[in-house]
């Protein structure tokens, strides 16, 4: 077992995953095609607060991102409890997100 996780930390750490040492703030760009959102090996948190000015869909793990995901309003967020080796993908709906005016994702440890 521990042989098993071992391979799966260093697997997620080779794959490009950063280790999060507390609270982890950036600003993403969500563009008019599928946009992965930046993951932690050790998040178990996520705030997404879009910034921009039109709306955003997002979804978790593998399921596509269309407008049936889930609508992230101008001005609004999302807030969720998920683990490292989930993976969050958004799309614009209208135009790509531009810089200060993006999505802005907080990671907590």
């Amino acid at each position: 077992m521990r042989r098993l996780l071992a391979l799966t930390t260093l697997l997620a750490l080779s794959a490009g995953a950063q280790t999060l040492t507390g609270t982890q703030t950036a600003e993403v760009l969500v563009l008019t095609t599928a946009t992965t959102i930046p993951a932690y090996a050790n998040r178990r948190a996520i705030e997404i607060q879009n910034l921009g000015p039109n709306t955003i869909y997002c979804a978790l793990g593998a399921t596509p991102v269309t407008t049936k995901a889930r609508a992230i309003l101008a001005a609004g967020a999302w807030a969720l409890d998920v683990g490292e080796g989930i993976t969050i993908k958004c799309i614009a709906a209208a135009a790509n997100q531009t810089t200060g005016a993006a999505t802005i994702v907080t990671q907590v440890r």
